[in-house]
């Protein structure tokens, strides 16, 4: 009986290390066949139509976004190498670098690439400006993916607009994001048979209108709500204090960038919270802090003065570096003309920043 017993474990681990066997060679097989045959690019791509009811910025938008970039002229056959001749600027951030809300030449990245299209210093040398940016994202997360892209994208200047998400979402840096997108980052350059899955996964979320957040006007009261339900907490220090993980962020940027023979232009973070809130900007406020894990309400002041901490260790690490910086929040008006929420943009209000961005690229320009 144990002689038999025995056999049949033999048996069946054979026949499991044959199925693996035999399905590790299928998988390299088919990869290798897209390979030859159909092959895709690296990063996701989709287009959609977004109506909201979002006050300030346009009821209809037509989202687009190729290889995980945006761009005005940036299109499913643009090539990932920048072209010859080409003067590229790559702008990595979170949501209010995406700009999902907006239409690309309504995107303040989109206006600061017309505005250079116009500048004398670059006549006759084609102008590109490609944004990459995803919700939540914190200077960890930009961190990661730019080495697994910057190399390729090559671009002749780095912007960065990070630090919103950092002071108020930090024990987002605790989590797997990053080692999620080193994974995601091999699997892109090495698999075919992932490149495909991840389009087709794509175009089906977004037939069942999951692919983005349909945010409207009534989501934004929610949110608002939820934060007013939370506790009040304002310390004179935060324990543990997110500042020094973003400001090592930033400085692994820059050493990216130097690495890639790349300029950089440090944005400080732009937001709606200051000293003194009337009762209507109050009232679109959603963004909490943590401490631990515990989210908490603070005054639009206290957050004021967290966002100004982390915009100085930009100003800081850029002085430090040798690096171009500007406070966006000290240029950019603190006004429900200019947010709709705590940090997002309406159309007027991506003209305010792409008006203070462009002295700024032309100064990064000068200094070459």
């Amino acid at each position: 009986m144990v002689f038999v017993a025995t056999m049949k474990r033999r048996q069946i681990l054979k026949k499991a290390l044959l199925l693996v066997v035999s399905t590790a060679f299928c998988v390299v097989f088919l990869d290798g066949l897209l390979w030859l045959v159909h092959p895709l690019p690296s990063g996701q791509s989709a287009r959609w139509i977004w109506k909201h009811d979002i006050a300030g910025i346009k009821p209809e938008v037509a989202f687009e976004k190729y290889h995980d970039l945006r761009g005005v002229s940036w299109t499913e056959q643009s090539p990932l190498p920048k072209p010859p001749g080409t003067f590229r600027i790559l702008i990595v951030g979170a949501s209010t670098t995406e700009s999902s809300q907006q239409d690309p030449k309504d995107a303040w990245w989109g206006l600061l690439e017309k505005k250079l299209q116009q500048q004398p210093e670059l006549a006759g040398k084609p102008v590109q400006v490609l944004a990459f940016g995803q919700g939540g994202f914190e200077v960890s997360d930009i961190n990661t993916w730019l080495k697994h892209e910057l190399h390729e994208l090559n671009p002749d200047l780095l912007i960065t607009l990070v630090g919103v998400n950092d002071v108020a979402f930090p024990a987002h840096s605790d989590s797997d994001l990053p080692g999620m997108y080193r994974l995601r980052g091999f699997l892109r350059k090495v698999s075919q048979i992932y490149r495909h899955a991840s389009v087709i996964k794509l175009k089906w979320s977004v037939a069942r209108g999951l692919a983005v957040n349909w945010i409207t006007a009534k989501d934004m009261m929610e949110l608002a709500a939820k934060l007013r339900a939370l506790p009040l907490s304002e310390p004179a220090s935060r324990n543990p204090d997110p500042l020094p993980r973003f400001a090592n962020g930033v400085h692994s940027v820059i050493s990216l960038a130097r690495q890639n023979n790349t300029p950089v232009l440090l944005l400080g973070q732009p937001v709606l919270w200051k000293e003194k809130m009337n009762e209507a900007e109050d009232s679109v406020r959603w963004f909490r802090h943590y401490e631990g894990q515990e989210a908490y309400q603070a005054s639009g002041a206290w957050m004021y003065h967290e966002m100004q901490r982390f915009n100085d260790a930009q100003r800081k690490a850029a002085a430090e570096t040798g690096s171009c910086f500007v406070n966006l929040d000290e240029v950019v008006p603190k006004s429900l003309d200019v947010y709709y929420d705590d940090c997002h943009y309406t159309d007027a209000g991506s003209i305010k920043v792409a008006e203070a961005v462009f002295p700024a690229v032309i100064e990064c320009l000068h200094r070459r």
